[in-house]
């Protein structure tokens, strides 16, 4: 399973640019086009909060968990 985001469709939807989010984040451009492209190999805790509150969305709006090999969104259960 990875995880993938999902702030391009947010971004059309909110008529926002990559340079416009840097501004309102202070998070670099190309970090945040490597986030809309799913390159980034880490992303901060800090970043997500950012962009949660640029966007006006929740972690849930930004990112889903799919599965590797399918690409199709997988469901996460607990383990207890």
């Amino acid at each position: 399973m990875a995880v993938q985001f999902t702030i391009d469709t947010l971004m059309k939807a909110k008529k926002i640019s990559n340079y416009g989010l840097s501004l309102t984040t202070h998070i670099r451009p190309g970090s945040i086009d490597s986030i809309r492209k799913n390159r980034a190999k880490v992303i901060k805790v800090d970043h997500i909060d950012k962009l949660c509150m640029a966007l006006g969305c929740g972690p849930g709006e930004i990112m889903r968990i799919v599965n590797d090999e399918e690409g199709e969104e997988a469901h996460v259960q607990d383990k207890k």
